[in-house]
């Protein structure tokens, strides 16, 4: 009986191990940092749907939305995309409720070929032709 309890206990420490093991491990690889400009985007989308729905309408100009993004964080920062340093093109008056969403911010120029594009709540990154074929507002297009 004696030897059973220890091959119990042996069995429950390697369990133990495994346990601890798998869990180390996939925490490290599934932690991705998330790059700053997709940060920023996700904070200026939040920005724009409260000035949305605060104003009850899609703010206009950068006055409009510029408290809104104060109070995420510093506009200076969250302006600005990290991948090309400019500030972020955003297309005012748009109303996020327009089905399908159209493209309400983007980065002028992004880098390695993509650029980040914010609809509505969702960000993506694509391709200058996948820009090209997005959805945008009406009065407005993809630049060239």
């Amino acid at each position: 009986m004696k030897w059973g309890f220890g091959v119990l206990r042996l069995a429950l420490w390697g369990i133990a191990c495994l346990v601890l093991a798998i869990s180390g491990g996939c925490s490290k690889s599934a932690v991705k940092e998330v790059p700053l400009t997709y940060q920023h985007l996700k904070l200026l989308s939040r920005a724009y749907i409260l000035a949305t729905d605060d104003l009850g309408h899609p703010p206009t100009n950068r006055d409009e939305l510029f408290p809104y993004v104060k109070k995420q964080g510093d506009p200076e920062k969250i302006l600005r995309s990290s991948d090309d340093n400019e500030e972020f093109v955003i297309l005012y008056g748009v109303d996020y409720h327009t089905q399908p969403p159209p493209v309400t911010i983007y980065e002028k120029k992004g880098n390695g070929g993509k650029r980040h594009v914010v609809r509505v709540r969702d960000i993506y990154q694509m391709s200058g032709e996948d820009f090209k074929k997005a959805p945008f507002p009406e009065g407005h297009k993809a630049p060239i």
